[in-house]
């Protein structure tokens, strides 16, 4: 396929990467950081465009890989086209295309980007809508095309599915980093946690988070909980946030 490309950030330069190599063609990329969109446009051996108004009529996808509140200012920018259009954020709806875009879908890479960190695409689900089945259709063909599993789903399960990834990886991610940031300010390194969360990120997935839940608060140890809440009484928030969550696991019913 033929596709238009307008995002050079994390996920659009290794969608774009991920499709070249699957054999579809990029014909144009467009970005707000100019710099960013020619350099990748290069990679691509596609052309740079400057004006979002000039974009491809003749491309088979338009491909919007922008922030989820850059999306309307970027639609309103581009002419009324029946041209199949599609963005690829986990959290704005498909009616966001309005009647302006009667051909409209979502391509969305349930994963976190990050820069120069490159992903194996074949192994990241893509969650696919589209308005009619005709355009599901060819979605779906386009996520096969570089992943394994490609899975349609609604605006309501795809928000669902995003606050579900927030809370697995960004609430994760930011307890490593309380983690870590408690162990320098007691002069102790941070790998050595690494065998301990590599462990508990795979037993959950092997098992499943309710079967793999261990510590203190799942087998109510008191004494080691309050032993913590007094090591903590220097950082209230961390104290709070501990206590939440011991509270939770423990209200668990397994």
């Amino acid at each position: 396929m033929n596709i238009v490309l307008i995002g050079a950030g994390n996920v659009g330069q290794q969608l774009a990467l991920a499709l070249k190599k699957a054999g579809h063609r990029i014909v144009q990329v467009h970005g707000k950081g100019m710099h960013r969109a020619r350099s990748l446009a290069r990679k691509l051996g596609s052309n740079h465009l400057k004006d979002i108004r000039e974009l491809d009529t003749s491309a088979d996808i338009i491909l919007l890989a922008v922030p989820d509140d850059a999306i309307p200012a970027i639609l309103k920018s581009i002419p009324a086209t029946k041209q199949l259009i599609v963005h690829t954020a986990g959290n704005v709806p498909l009616s966001v295309f309005g009647r302006k875009f009667p051909n409209a879908g979502v391509f969305y890479p349930l994963q976190s980007f990050s820069t120069d960190r490159p992903l194996r695409m074949r192994h990241i689900p893509i969650l696919i809508e589209a308005r009619t089945p005709q355009l599901r259709r060819k979605l779906n063909l386009l996520g096969k095309s570089i992943s394994e599993e490609v899975v349609a789903v609604s605006s309501e399960q795809r928000q669902w599915l995003h606050l579900a990834a927030v809370i697995s990886n960004n609430f994760t991610n930011h307890l490593l980093y309380l983690s870590s940031s408690l162990l320098q300010r007691h002069r102790l390194p941070f790998r050595l946690l690494y065998p301990l969360i590599r462990e508990t990120t795979e037993k959950a997935i092997a098992l499943h988070p309710l079967a793999a839940q261990t510590g203190p608060a799942r087998r109510g140890d008191r004494k080691t909980m309050q032993k913590h809440l007094s090591l903590l009484a220097s950082d209230p928030r961390l104290r709070s946030l501990y206590r939440l969550m011991s509270n939770g696991i423990a209200a668990v019913k397994r």
